[in-house]
């Protein structure tokens, strides 16, 4: 007959009592998910891909103009119509998106240095 196992224990590899490897390997995970969830940095790096989106898609937009007038693909009135119709507004819409990703990142540095609004 088999002779019965002793039953099987944490190993308590720290120097506190009732601290086992198991709390101690599960420390960093029970952290993490009992923080606050802090919505600025997904924000951030939502507001940078945007960025970087309509920064190719101007990149790419002005290669194919490019490309078309210098193989004489487009005419210049369509390249003036297109320009007019989509480019514009594209640059716009990035225009207005640099300015508030820059404008609301300049404002937090200020806040994280325990600056006040200017002037103030």
């Amino acid at each position: 007959m088999p002779e019965p196992q002793p039953p099987v224990r944490d190993l308590d590899l720290s120097d506190q009592p009732g601290e086992t490897s198991a709390n101690v390997a599960l420390a960093p995970i029970i952290a993490a998910a009992t923080m606050n969830y802090d919505p600025g940095r997904e924000r951030e790096g939502v507001r940078g891909w945007i960025a970087k989106a309509l920064f190719w898609l101007i990149v790419g937009l002005m290669v194919v103009l490019g490309l078309g007038l210098l193989f004489k693909a487009l005419l210049i009135g369509d390249v003036e119509k297109f320009v007019a119709n989509l480019l514009t507004p594209i640059l716009t819409l990035f225009g207005a998106v640099m300015g508030f990703y820059f404008g609301e990142r300049a404002s937090s540095d200020q806040q994280r240095r325990g600056g006040g609004p200017p002037g103030g």
